[in-house]
């Protein structure tokens, strides 16, 4: 395995999936991130892919087909962990991405960290789900689906390292 997939592989493994997530305003920045970050990455490869889980392999017409069962094997310790399938998905995206970037087909330096966001959400804890196929929700949140690459790409990037999070989460309980 080459940096970039062995750095996510070993990431993934890394997730304590037992953490549940609380409300944390924190939550919605590390989501708000990814959705831009994402959005952004489609509009400069001119996708047209809806799909907030999109595949970057996909989205970029490469020819090459990753064995995805092969990867899901390696990363997660178990069939059912995690149980959340969009969870599920997100990790072998994250993987998939590493390994363009590993073999030049993205630049890293313009796309290489789309995912962070949307992972340390989950390494939080965090969990998604899709309602009627137009809210993306978690606990605490929820943003509209419709529209989104457009939508999103024009936010403000977000400061998503940890103290800054931290220092959200504090503002708001206060």
């Amino acid at each position: 395995m080459s940096n970039n997939v062995l750095t996510a592989v070993n990431r993934i493994k890394q997730i304590d999936w037992s953490l549940k997530a609380e409300v944390k305003k924190s939550n919605t920045y590390l989501i708000s991130e990814y959705l831009r970050r994402a959005s952004v990455f489609l509009i400069y490869n001119s996708s047209i892919s809806s799909s907030v889980f999109f595949s970057p392999i996909k989205v970029l017409g490469i020819e090459k087909e990753l064995d995805l069962e092969k990867i899901s094997e390696n990363i997660f310790p178990e069939i059912d962990i995690p149980s959340n399938p969009i969870t599920r998905i997100i990790c072998i995206r994250y993987v998939e991405l590493s390994y363009l970037l590993d073999n030049g087909y993205i630049p890293e330096e313009k796309f290489h960290d789309i995912y962070e966001p949307i992972i340390k959400f989950i390494e939080r804890g965090g969990s998604l789900r899709i309602d009627k196929g137009i809210y993306l929700e978690g606990k605490g949140f929820t943003f509209l689906l419709g529209d989104w690459v457009q939508r999103y790409s024009n936010n403000e990037v977000i400061d998503i390292n940890d103290t800054k999070l931290d220092l959200v989460d504090e503002d708001d309980d206060e």
